[in-house]
């Protein structure tokens, strides 16, 4: 289903490192680079507005409703509520990263 494959395209997004990809190295996100500090509130927050603007530029099926960004011990956890522009009806994902041991 769509919902189905714009959620696989988010998690392969967020888990795609900027430079990743050989024949496209703007493609991905930069959130990698950030997750595994000490983070404070508004550092979530930034990350939450970073992957907004990442989904919505590799993603164009979706416009982003809200990112909202929790963390568990060394876990963080980004739940993600988009609209799909063609039908309007609603995708909710979530994408952690957990720092390998």
């Amino acid at each position: 289903t769509d919902e189905q494959l714009i959620k696989e395209s988010i998690h392969v997004i967020l888990n795609t490192r900027k430079g990743e990809m050989v024949m496209n190295r703007e493609f991905g996100s930069e959130i990698q680079n950030y997750l595994f500090e000490q983070l404070r509130p508004s550092d979530l927050n930034l990350l939450s507005l970073k992957i907004k603007e990442d989904i919505e530029t590799w993603e164009p099926r979706v416009s982003v409703i809200s990112v909202t960004a929790s963390a568990y011990e060394e876990t963080r956890y980004f739940e993600i509520l988009a609209e799909i522009k063609s039908t309007k009806s609603v995708v909710q994902t979530t994408v952690s990263f957990t720092p390998s041991k």
